[in-house]
Formats: structure tokens, C-alpha cells, sequence
């Protein structure tokens, strides 16, 4: 990320006079944010005027990305990838659906809050059902694992006239 910094020498006036003032910005690169500055000048406010004094100052101005990944696998219960899962994001109206090594990805902006939820119709569960990540401040990682569905078959058989059949 862009972190620019200044030096501006000043002589300081002769006590009495009002100390000068300079401002600066902070000016994001594509696919950064400005996060505040820090050092000798604290908060969000940009541009900053700062009051040039005797004392060195130290003002650094922070960037975070703008955008962040929430990736992962879903597997069967046998630790293979499934193929074919929908996996939905709550911060993105697109699922996806996942290829034969059963990965997916999501690009989330920075700070949001989203939930991922695996689904298949073969599927009954999958462990995690869902997983939410708040705040969202760097990449993020979540693989679910799929129980499939199992059904039971019962009765008995019998002969044409309805006799068990031995």
C-alpha cells in the first residue's frame, strides 16, 4: 500500500508570533483506504492541519485494502472435494457453485460483516452449517464438510395372495 511522508524544515518565528500551519492528505492508492493517521497526529480527518512547531513531527497516514477474499473448500465426509455445491455469501448476491476440486472464493469490502453457507441437494448438513466473519479486516479462510443424505427402506414381501414370503 501507498505510504507517503513529507519533510517540511522550518525555522520557528520568535516567541509571540502564531506558529504556522501546513496541510497535508493522505490520497489512497486503487484498492486502498485511507485508516487514519497515526504517530503525532491521530483520527480520520483528511485533509490535516498541523500546527508547525520546534519539535520534529512524526505523522504517518495508514492504508488498509479496500477489498478482501473469503475462500476455502467444501469436501465430502471422506476428506474429497465435492463438486457441484452451492456456496452462498450474504455480502455478494452471486453463489457459486464449485468446481471438481470443490474450492470457492468470495471478494468482500473491508469491514463488513458476512455469513458463507454451503448447500447441496444430496447433502443433509455440513460442518459448519454457516460461518459469519465480522469486521472483515484481512483474508479469511472456511472449509465445510457435507453429511450425505441417507434414507431408510423398510416393509416386507409378500407373495401375490398376501402371504409373507419365507
Amino acid at each position: 500500500y501507498h505510504r507517503p511522508w513529507y519533510f517540511m524544515p522550518y525555522d520557528h518565528p520568535t516567541r509571540g508570533h502564531q506558529a504556522p500551519q501546513a496541510v497535508i492528505r493522505a490520497d489512497a492508492a486503487s484498492g486502498y483506504d485511507f485508516t487514519g493517521w497515526s504517530g503525532d497526529a491521530l483520527g480520520m480527518q483528511n485533509p490535516l492541519t498541523v500546527v508547525i512547531d520546534p519539535a520534529n513531527k512524526n505523522i504517518q497516514a495508514n492504508f488498509a485494502p479496500s477489498t478482501y477474499t473469503i475462500s476455502g473448500h467444501v469436501r465430502k465426509s471422506d476428506g474429497t472435494p465435492l463438486a457441484g455445491a452451492t456456496v452462498t455469501s450474504s455480502c455478494n448476491g452471486t453463489p457459486v457453485i464449485t468446481p471438481a476440486d470443490g474450492s470457492y472464493s468470495f471478494t468482500v469490502n473491508r469491514n463488513s460483516t458476512c455469513t458463507i453457507t454451503p448447500g447441496h441437494p444430496c447433502y443433509a448438513s455440513f460442518t459448519p452449517s454457516s460461518k459469519t466473519f465480522s469486521n472483515i479486516g484481512s483474508n479469511q479462510t472456511q472449509d465445510f464438510t457435507g453429511t450425505v443424505k441417507t434414507y431408510t427402506i423398510s416393509g416386507h414381501v409378500r407373495k401375490s395372495d398376501g402371504t409373507p414370503l419365507a
